[in-house]
């Protein structure tokens, strides 16, 4: 069971790479922008975001689990939370050209690794499982906001 699930929080076993875990985990949610692109969510948003957030419930509570089992924070190789943070980014551009995935994916690092607040918040003080995944989503809102409003201005 313990190996099942750092398989899944590794996302299968990227986030055990030796070298930038996190941005290879980022990397790794790519693939799921072009199965999300499609009429059927677009025209569901909301039902895409209810799924998405019960997800992301659902993973800070497994995180939590395994935390609280091997007496560890936050370890590196956990990379799901980049995995939903891309998929959170993407959804504010709901598009698979190469010149918006590359913005989303260079905001999301950016906004992961200097971390405003409340990704601090979340980061540094709450020990739980959620604080492992929200402090990504607010990255990931950091991220499609900015990438947006940018875009909108320059292109």
């Amino acid at each position: 069971m313990n190996s099942a699930l750092k398989f899944i929080l590794s996302f299968f076993a990227i986030g055990n790479l030796p070298k930038m875990p996190g941005t290879f985990g980022s990397l790794a949610a790519i693939p799921f922008f072009f199965l999300l692109n499609n009429d059927t969510i677009k025209q569901n948003l909301g039902t895409f975001f209810v799924y998405f957030f019960i997800i992301c419930i659902a993973f800070s509570f497994i995180i939590d689990y395994y935390q609280r089992k091997n007496n560890v924070i936050d370890p590196s190789w956990i990379v799901i939370d980049e995995v939903l943070g891309m998929i959170f980014a993407w959804s504010f551009i709901q598009s698979t050209h190469w010149f918006d995935i590359l913005g989303i994916f260079i905001f999301f690092r950016i906004f992961d690794i200097f971390k405003i607040w409340p990704s601090t918040y979340f980061n540094k003080e709450v020990k739980h499982g959620a604080g492992v995944i929200f402090d990504d989503l607010f990255a990931a809102l950091y991220a499609g906001f900015f990438f947006n409003l940018l875009k909108n201005i320059f292109f």
